[in-house]
């Protein structure tokens, strides 16, 4: 447990001058985010975010849908147990659920791609947000990444030989997190100050 608060530690450590940050990649490849709200106004805010992005917004399909920790269709811990094992998500998995309650995933919509670092990728993002001493601080973790190359002949396709979409297994994007984490500073709940706060 120590090694695992260890991990996020160190995935969290935010720069606290900032008091509206942008995100910021640290040299351990986790991006994070400082905000002066709450944990629980943060995670409503991205949950609002997420439910009011227009159908036409080029982002609408790749942060379709947005659960709270305590959602049923928050993705169970076994189910988050059969990914490809990284340190900041097994880290995740170790913290108990009270240190979890805050946290929001975001899913793309089914079967979405989009363009990234050179390639069609998707990924699912869990924000894990956590109390600071003058607002919260954010980590992004990614599980189920993947990218597209085209289609593949398999011989042993699910309904037999054929051409199927050649879907391989990826490493989680630093650009992918980063993106997210730019467009969470720019909500409106987070990047403004809070009532009676001088900007």
């Amino acid at each position: 447990m120590a090694g695992a608060r260890s991990i996020l530690a160190a995935a969290l450590a935010c720069c606290t001058g900032l008091a509206y940050a942008g995100p910021s990649s640290p040299s351990n490849g986790a991006t994070r985010l400082h905000v002066t709200r709450t944990p629980a106004d943060v995670a409503a805010a991205i949950l609002a975010g997420v439910a009011r992005l227009p159908p036409a917004d080029p982002l609408a399909r790749r942060y379709r849908q947005a659960y709270g920790f305590s959602h049923p269709l928050f993705p169970p811990d076994a189910e988050l147990r059969g990914e490809t094992p990284q340190p900041a998500l097994t880290a995740w998995l170790a913290l108990p659920p009270a240190q979890r309650r805050n946290d929001v995933v975001i899913l793309p919509a089914s079967d979405h791609y989009w363009r990234q670092d050179g390639t069609d990728y998707r990924a699912t993002f869990i924000v894990h947000v956590t109390p600071a001493a003058d607002g919260s601080d954010i980590a992004i973790l990614q599980y189920g990444a993947s990218t597209l190359h085209g289609k593949a002949f398999r011989l042993l396709g699910r309904t037999g030989p054929g051409r199927y979409l050649d879907i391989r297994p990826a490493a989680p994007s630093p650009a992918a997190a980063a993106e997210l984490a730019a467009w969470l500073a720019g909500l409106a709940e987070l990047a403004a100050p809070a009532r009676g706060q001088q900007p």
